[in-house]
Order: structure tokens, then C-alpha cells, then sequence
């Protein structure tokens, strides 16, 4: 067979896969894969993505546009606001481990011309973005932190010129083309906002137009935020439909006919959010007809985003995702895909949701997504031995079961009987923790324990030198017994739980702000690690054969921040607090804090309500059956419910 014939046949069953996740107009699959589930399907997408590599001609479902340069030097700890400027190096990092990306999949962009630019922003604006003052307030960073880079601006005019890549490639090659960056939507001709300083929407759609690839083309914008500054840009070209679905409107727009905003409202979830999608999109592309689209593909969508209030869960975002995708080619429309906005630590796991699936051509499952840090910590757990954890050290004790007899048998070189120092120091690398501190800026962490007492086990890690000036986490834990309240005779009695004693978690390189502000007992502000260690010390329960994690909070935050992991022990204390909580989340954070210390929480009689009531009262995250039972008992949920209903809480204004 020749290598044309091989190409044209290798193409028509890339298109075959690909229109089997997408739907619209696509071939049957073959009689092979008729019967072959997703994992079979990603076996293939990994067994192409080494055929690529070795330089066989199998075309792409899809390229990546990608520079180095997109991350830019700037330290995480500077940054004032929640967004992760690492997000386009992790998504390819992970792509590359998980197998399912080649080196031909990959594009490099480059800077745009001067020409490019001044099809849309004028000299004298491009020129103002130069000043490292006007940059750095746009930027919410500090001026020295731009002062001290060769080319701040380097970046976001790298990302502008990958969506210009993107767009063209997308056109000439009729694959999606994924920009991992970009997405500069609120940036006008000539102002620059919301951390938009270039409009590459704008660059990319001019750039296809004076290479006269495409007029008609549509902006798909479902940033959370709107796209107000592509509106605007195009408020009277009606070859350009800019459509957008967001919670907040930046600008409005009257007499344009090809411009759709659509404002959905505060908690919106999946159902809403889709079904507005869905009776938009296709009505647009039927009566616009466009010749192609650039898709912005915002994560801050996500109920956990840190900055919108929206709702819709990991799911309903991947769904949204393929959904925009399968209409796009269901259409015959050549498409590029913008990051957008996402604000937290796994806003960037949302788009490698999108971007696996259409690589593999199957919806990512669960196990291997990115934001499931437990799944992702079984393996590690299970792969490791007691060899491992015990480097260093004689082999002490015959199992792992046998850690609380060690420490009875005053074994005091292993922390909690079983991690050596070096043990931990490997624990923590193939968790991928440390790497995670070096993200932050702390390239040299070093572990100590104490482990003289048994009822007191200590880790600490400092940055470079061991004194509390480089203080970054410290964890103290022991083994509890937990006995059954008497409020709950359902409950079950004499587990034994590993107690987190007390933990902290700072950055001593960062300043507390309006963003970050003190909290009770913090020095610094924290290092934004929480989900991570909490997971991590699940996995030592489990390995210690624990019923659980336990902690007992010392202020109404730490039973805040753990809540989401963990209930109270107690059903009734549990019911409380949620009547507690109820009350104060509409509150800033601080100002719940401050109502609970100075007693403006009030019962029905007036009286006030301290954070007393709950000193001493256990949370609990089980990690067996038995506590998973109870905790998730009707008998539990009764009595939590029971408790809450009986509180008749109140804030005492002026208390």
C-alpha cells in the first residue's frame, strides 16, 4: 500500500473515532471497535500516540498549541489573585505521562507580527502596555515583580499568537485545535482589563481574515465572566457573532444582530446551564452559518471556582465541553479552543478533562482525572512497601499492621512506627507533595521528625534551613480511641483513629492581604495545600489501618475548612454546627469569625453561643466500613437533622 493510500485510510478512521465521541455526521465504526469499551479506545489513542512518535503517518484527532514561555517567571506567591499561571505546563505534563500525546501533536506559536497587532490594538496602546506600572495594576502584582522580568509582555503575546496558530491550523486541517492558553476576552482595542492586556480573540479572527481563510466567524464565550471587550470590539461587524452565556455582563450591546449575552443567574448548576446551552447554540449556528469558531472553554464555571458563583460540577463542565465541540462539527465548522478563566487549585483539571476525551476519543473516567487526588494517592499507596517507607532503618516490624505495637514497644525512630525520615522524604516525592512546595517557590524542603513520644509524633518541613523563620508545615498526630457519645447509642465504640493533633501549613515568603487576611493562630498566610495533605493523611490512615482521620477544631474556621471532608462524630454536635453554619455563610469569613468570638451568635433566650460548646468535639473522615456506616446511617442523618431544626440561632447586631 502506498504511503498516500496509508494516510487516506489511516484519516478516514481517525474521522471514525473522532465522530463517535462527537456524533453529528460520522462513518460508522468499524465491526472492531463496535463492541470495544472506553478503556479500549484510550489503549488505542496511546498505542497511535507512539506510532506518531515513531514517525508513522497517522493524522491527529486533534493539535495542541504550547510554548514554555506561556509560564511566566513570575512566583506563585506574588500573585494576588487564585489563578494558577502554571495551568498550560501542568496540562501538558499530564497528557505526556498519561501517553495519549505525541510530539507531532504539539504546535509552537509565535509572537505576533506588528502587522497583526495593529489590525487590532492601535501603537500608542501597545505602547502603554509596556510601562511596567500600567501592567502591573492590571495584573493585580507587584511593580518590582514586573521589573524584574526581561519581557513581562512576552506570555500574553506568545498565547495571543498560539490562538492565531490555533484558528489558521483549525481552518487549513479541519481538526479542533486546542490553545493551552489564552482566552484574553475582556482586552478592547485600546483598554486593557480584567487581566486582559491583548485581545487574541480579535488577533486570531483578523489574522484568518487577511489570509482570507474565513469571514463568518463565531465566538462560542462560555467564560463565566463576559466577554465584553470581543463585543465590543465587533459591536458593528455582523460578520462576527460573539455569543455568551455568564453570570456577570461587563458591557452591553444594542442593535447588533449577530450578538447573543445571556446572564444566567447566581447558582446556577448543571441542568440550567446545559439547557441554556442547548437552546442557543444550535439556533446560532443554523442561522449564522458560520465558516469557523473560536471556542473559550472558561473553567470558572466550576462550583469550586474561587472567584464565580456559579455551580456546575466536574461533569457538567466536561459536558458543556464535548457538547460545544459535537455541535461545532456536527455543523462542519473548523474550530479553535481558548482556555479562559479558572480560579483555583484545580481550575486547570477541567480543561485536560476536555482535551484527554478528545485525544482518546472517550470520555475521561473518573479514576484518572486529574482533580481525583484520592484515586491518583491509592496508587501511589499501593505501591509502596514497607522497604520503602522504612529506608534507612532496620526492618522493625513484620507488617504494617503492627505500627501502634511498635510504638508501645518504644520503637521511636519511625513516625508513627513506620515511616522512617527517609522513608517520608520517598512517601512524599512519589505523592508528588514536595514538587508541589517547589512549585511554590521552596526549592530545597527538608523533613524531620520527632518521634520520642508516642502520644506527640512530629513532622516538620522547613525551606533550606531547619528554624522557625522556614517554618512550612509541621503535623503533629497520635493514635485516639474513639468512644461511642452518648447521644448516638447506634454509633459504634473503641475505634482507633489517626488525630491530627495540630497542623500548619504556612508560607513565610507571602504577605497576608484583603484577598489573604489573618486568620486566628496563622503567622503567614497558608500555602493553599489543604486538599492535598488531607488526602495524604488519609492515606497513612489507611496504611495504619485506622477507622479514620480525626481532628478536633479549634476555632469555628478549622470546623469550616474540615467540613468538607469530615462530620462531627457526634450527631447532635454535627446538627449544630450546620445550623451554625447556615447562619453564618453569607458572612465574609472573617466576619463569621469575629461574630462567633465576641458572642453576636444568640440562641432564642438571647443567650450567646461560643465556640466553647464545640472544644473537645471530634471530626471524623472515615476510612473504614464500619464509621462509613454509621456516618452515613439514617439514624445519623435523623439526628442530625433533629438537631439542626431544634437550633433557633440569630445574629445579635451591635453584640
Amino acid at each position: 500500500m502506498s504511503i498516500g493510500a496509508q494516510r487516506q485510510r489511516s484519516g478516514r478512521a481517525a474521522q471514525q473515532i473522532f465522530g463517535h465521541l462527537f456524533g453529528g455526521r460520522a462513518e460508522p465504526l468499524p465491526e472492531a471497535l463496535v463492541g470495544a469499551r472506553a478503556i479500549g479506545r484510550r489503549g488505542l489513542a496511546r498505542a497511535a500516540s507512539w506510532a506518531r512518535d515513531l514517525g508513522l503517518p497517522l493524522p491527529p484527532p486533534a493539535r495542541l498549541v504550547f510554548d514554555e514561555d506561556y509560564v511566566g517567571p513570575t512566583a506563585e506567591s506574588d500573585s494576588r489573585h487564585a489563578f494558577d499561571g502554571r495551568r498550560p505546563l501542568r496540562i501538558v505534563e499530564r497528557l505526556r505521562r498519561s501517553g495519549v500525546l505525541s510530539r507531532t501533536q504539539l504546535l509552537r506559536p509565535s509572537v505576533p507580527s506588528a502587522a497583526d497587532l495593529a489590525r487590532v490594538h492601535p501603537a500608542a496602546f501597545l505602547a502603554e502596555l509596556r510601562q511596567p506600572e500600567r501592567l502591573a495594576a492590571l495584573l493585580a502584582l507587584p511593580v518590582h515583580t514586573i521589573q524584574l522580568q526581561d519581557d513581562p509582555l512576552l506570555p500574553f503575546l506568545l498565547q495571543s499568537g498560539g490562538t492565531m496558530l490555533a484558528l489558521e491550523h483549525a481552518l487549513r486541517h479541519a481538526l479542533p485545535v486546542f490553545n493551552l492558553g489564552g482566552g484574553f476576552h475582556h482586552a478592547q482595542r485600546d483598554r486593557a482589563e480584567g487581566f486582559c492586556p491583548l485581545n487574541d480573540l480579535a488577533l486570531a479572527i483578523e489574522r484568518v481574515r487577511a489570509l482570507r481563510l474565513a469571514r463568518r466567524i463565531l465566538v462560542v464565550d462560555l467564560d463565566y465572566h463576559h466577554g465584553n471587550g470581543t463585543a465590543l470590539i465587533y459591536a458593528e461587524d455582523e460578520e462576527v457573532f460573539t455569543l455568551s452565556l455568564h453570570g456577570q455582563a461587563w458591557a452591553q450591546l444594542a442593535g447588533k444582530r449577530h450578538n447573543l449575552d445571556l446572564q444566567l443567574p447566581a447558582g446556577t448548576g448543571d441542568g440550567d446551564y446545559l439547557a441554556a446551552l442547548r437552546e442557543t447554540l444550535p439556533p446560532v449556528l443554523r442561522r449564522f452559518r458560520p465558516q469557523a469558531a473560536i471556542y473559550l472553554a472558561g473553567a470558572d464555571v466550576s462550583a469550586a471556582d474561587q472567584l464565580g458563583d456559579f455551580r456546575l460540577s466536574e461533569d457538567g463542565v466536561l459536558e458543556r465541553d464535548l457538547y460545544v465541540a459535537r455541535c461545532l462539527r456536527a455543523a462542519h465548522v473548523p474550530f479553535a479552543v481558548v482556555l479562559g478563566g479558572g480560579y483555583g487549585p484545580f481550575a486547570w483539571t477541567l480543561p485536560y478533562n476536555f482535551i484527554y476525551s478528545v485525544l482518546t476519543g472517550t470520555r475521561i473516567p473518573l479514576a484518572l482525572r486529574p482533580s481525583n487526588v484520592a484515586a491518583q494517592y491509592a496508587r501511589v499507596r499501593t505501591a509502596l512497601g514497607p522497604i520503602e517507607l522504612r529506608q534507612g532503618t532496620p526492618a522493625l516490624a513484620a507488617s504494617d499492621g503492627d505500627a501502634l505495637l511498635g510504638l508501645e514497644r518504644g520503637e521511636s525512630s519511625l513516625f508513627m512506627g513506620t515511616y522512617s525520615r527517609e522513608g517520608l522524604v520517598t512517601v512524599l516525592e512519589r505523592y508528588g507533595f514536595l514538587e508541589l512546595l517547589r512549585e511554590r517557590g521552596f526549592a530545597a524542603p527538608l523533613i524531620s521528625i520527632d518521634t520520642e513520644d508516642p502520644d506527640r509524633q512530629v513532622l516538620r518541613i522547613h525551606d533550606g534551613q531547619p528554624d522557625p523563620a522556614h517554618l512550612l508545615i509541621e503535623l503533629v498526630t497520635r493514635y485516639r480511641a474513639l468512644r461511642r457519645p452518648t447521644s448516638a447509642a447506634f454509633a459504634p465504640d473503641g475505634l482507633r483513629l489517626l488525630a491530627i493533633e495540630w497542623l500548619c501549613m504556612q508560607n513565610p515568603c507571602a504577605d497576608f492581604t484583603l484577598d489573604r487576611p489573618q486568620l486566628p493562630d496563622q503567622r503567614f498566610p497558608g500555602l493553599g495545600l489543604g486538599p492535598w495533605m488531607l488526602e495524604l493523611l488519609r492515606q497513612m490512615a489507611l496504611r495504619l489501618r485506622c477507622a479514620g482521620l480525626m481532628n478536633c477544631p479549634r476555632h469555628y474556621h478549622n470546623a469550616r475548612v474540615y467540613a468538607r471532608a469530615m462530620r462531627f462524630f457526634d450527631p447532635v454536635t454535627e446538627g449544630r454546627f450546620r445550623a451554625l453554619q447556615a447562619l453564618l455563610e453569607p458572612l465574609p469569613l472573617l466576619e463569621a469569625i469575629d461574630a462567633v468570638a465576641r458572642g453576636a451568635v444568640v440562641d432564642e433566650e438571647g443567650l450567646p453561643w461560643h465556640w466553647t460548646c464545640f472544644e473537645g468535639a471530634p471530626q471524623v473522615l472515615a476510612t473504614d466500613q464500619a464509621l462509613s456506616s454509621y456516618l452515613a446511617s439514617a439514624a445519623y442523618q435523623r439526628a442530625v437533622s433533629e438537631a439542626r431544626a431544634g437550633q433557633r440561632l440569630r445574629l445579635q447586631l451591635g453584640g
